[in-house]
């Protein structure tokens, strides 16, 4: 698997190495580039150009992170992602029988209720798994680090989607060098390609490559 731009005169290839760092020192290069990657993993046009033996979707392929601040387990995206799996879960026949005590049980606390009041009452016999969700409200709980919560967020999509990278935009500025170290531990152990773009060369480890794009936008 490959990345590759007209701009970086090097092939990001990850059967060279698992986890790159690419340093963009040129503020204006880098702002253009990330924004152009982000741009990319949203559907839209650009220049990148991810490929392995064919062209690949960088939509469906990558995972792109840049707001440390919001890394949540309750926004719509994620919810829907979960709720998805446990519907598909709920479907196979070993949960039938559960479900449909559960909603024979629902039905007859309905009556029971109906039928104490001094008015009548229509209520929704048709219990479905998707109300079963709704009712339940499933969370995933955060954590109080950022390094935990990125290592749920990114194991979940991995679980979840079909990603096959994870792109960090100046991750170096939020997690210190043995944080950054378990952090590419943890993804190494996900087998996902690892992608960080950084406007400072920071980040220290063995296990990675790095390209350097200095100022003038030559590669050191």
């Amino acid at each position: 698997m490959k990345i590759v731009h007209p701009l970086i005169e090097i092939a990001i290839d990850f059967k060279i190495n698992n986890c790159y760092t690419l340093v963009v020192e040129n503020p204006n290069e880098f702002y253009n580039l990330t924004s152009e990657l982000y741009q990319q993993t949203k559907g839209n046009e650009g220049a990148f150009i991810l490929s392995d033996n064919s062209i690949l979707n960088i939509e469906k392929e990558m995972l792109l992170i840049y707001d440390y601040y919001n890394i949540s387990f309750s926004s719509k995206k994620i919810v829907n992602l979960i709720n998805n799996d446990i519907l598909q879960l709920l479907k196979k026949n070993d949960f039938i029988e559960d479900f449909s005590a559960i909603s024979t049980s629902f039905i007859k606390l309905s009556e029971k209720i109906s039928q104490e009041l001094d008015y009548e009452l229509e209520f929704e016999d048709n219990f479905c798994f998707e109300d079963f969700i709704k009712f339940s409200n499933f969370k995933i709980r955060n954590a109080d680090n950022l390094l935990e919560n990125l290592i749920t967020f990114v194991d979940l999509f991995i679980k979840l989607t079909n990603i096959k990278i994870v792109s960090f935009i100046n991750i170096s500025n939020f997690l210190n060098e043995n944080e950054m170290i378990e952090l590419i531990k943890q993804l190494n152990y996900f087998q996902v390609k690892i992608l960080f773009l950084e406007s400072q060369d920071k980040i220290n480890s063995h296990n990675l490559k790095k390209i350097i794009i200095d100022q003038d936008l030559c590669i050191i």
